[in-house]
């Protein structure tokens, strides 16, 4: 079992040498209050995507003085650790399971399959709709008069 935790508990007490309150960070660097408690205590499941999450521990090292890569580089393992465990969530699409190309013949055929369902569609619903609101001409029906145009008289 991977007992490796995030170092927040550092960065927690270099801003207590400072004399900082959480507060005073999140004036400093604008990062949500709650973000910068999970990074404090060392739960990266409650920090939000990776692009943020890096983003928000690189803004607050600096702001400490401290060098983010060592930070940023154990939050990626420790993010990897958990995404590869026994537990991970399972991937809806692209699994890994299935050829790459199998999964784009999958993907082709429900586009053509679209594609059936709207000329489908048109030709058995919208088409004879049109053609039934035509006027239609029958036999024995009078022609109408032709129409009159202005003419030259002026």
């Amino acid at each position: 079992m991977n007992t490796a935790k995030f170092p927040g508990d550092e960065l927690r007490s270099r801003r207590e040498e400072r004399g900082w309150t959480l507060l005073d960070v999140q004036r400093h660097i604008h990062v949500p209050l709650q973000h910068l408690q999970a990074i404090e205590a060392g739960n990266i499941e409650a920090l939000p995507v990776e692009t943020y999450a890096v983003g928000f521990i690189k803004s607050y090292c600096q702001l400490l003085e401290l060098s983010p890569e060592r930070y940023i580089d154990q939050y990626r393992a420790l993010r990897r650790a958990r995404a590869t465990g026994p537990f991970r969530a399972r991937r809806v699409f692209s699994s890994g399971q299935h050829p790459r190309w199998l999964e784009e013949l999958i993907a082709w055929g429900a586009i053509c399959a679209l594609l059936l369902l709207g000329w489908f569609t048109y030709a058995v619903v919208v088409r004879p709709l049109a053609q039934s609101a035509q006027p239609r001409v029958e036999a024995g029906t009078p022609e109408s008069a032709p129409t009159i145009l202005f003419e030259d008289d002026f």
